[in-house]
């Protein structure tokens, strides 16, 4: 984790303050209650240098700034491992997992097209109950990244839904709408919506489960550590040791 730099202040210790000095300034006996101005070589004592603080206002600044950095990368990294943990166990492995990308706190897992095949059909239409089961599974994984995210870092993964997962709930709705297509009747918001809430239902129950958690504990590790995307055999291979298969 980012390391916090301490920045000590420069104390002058050339000059005393004494008690002296206190009394020349609250001398209320000797000068009939009068207060005596203090030079401003004894002021310059009691003023800390403006350097000194300056330099430690920027130190703070960059301190925040990196544990800021820090924590966002940490969300992101929980954010692709849940993705990534989930959707392999619906059987969509990805080729690549990383939380490099245009800015701090983004990262990305890149599925395999060929896992993807069911979710494509002619017009739009899942017409199969097992097309429809597949593309609901590949749904539940998406759904999966703000929600691990959510857990780890404690806030709302229904207000994550609009920043970090936005890109993954425009894929969501898009399924949800081609499952309604088999049938006009029950082609509304409201079925969309049931579909929606029964994938999210489903991916909170999933992390909620120990041994899937520490899982995606162990991927979020692996890529806070690699700092680097993670593809191919060792991708497969870290996924399967952390889910023991």
């Amino acid at each position: 984790m980012a390391s916090c730099v301490c920045v000590p202040i420069e104390i002058n210790n050339s000059q005393e303050f004494s008690q002296s000095k206190v009394d020349k300034t609250f001398d209320s006996e000797e000068n009939g209650g009068e207060q005596t101005e203090m030079t401003t070589e004894e002021m310059s004592v009691l003023e800390p240098e403006s350097a000194s603080f300056g330099a430690l206002d920027a130190q703070e600044e960059e301190n925040v700034r990196l544990v800021r950095a820090w924590d966002e990368l940490e969300a992101a990294a929980y954010h692709e491992a849940g993705h990534a943990i989930v959707g392999s166990i619906f059987g969509f492995t990805p080729k690549l997992i990383t939380i490099e990308g245009q800015k701090v706190g983004s990262g990305n897992v890149q599925d395999d097209k060929r896992t993807l095949k069911l979710l494509k059909a002619r017009g739009g239409l899942l017409d199969s109950s097992k097309a429809r089961e597949r593309a609901g599974g590949y749904a539940v994984s998406l759904a999966a990244g703000v929600i691990a995210e959510g857990k780890f870092t404690g806030k709302d993964w229904e207000g994550l839904k609009l920043t970090g997962g936005k890109v993954d709930y425009d894929d969501i709705y898009r399924i949800a709408e081609r499952t309604m297509l088999h049938n006009a009747y029950t082609s509304c918001p409201a079925v969309r919506d049931s579909y929606i809430t029964l994938w999210e239902q489903q991916a909170v129950a999933i992390l909620s489960d120990s041994n899937i958690w520490s899982a995606v504990d162990q991927v979020a590790a692996v890529l806070l550590d690699a700092c680097e995307p993670i593809a191919g055999r060792e991708l497969k291979s870290l996924i399967a040791k952390a889910l023991r298969i």
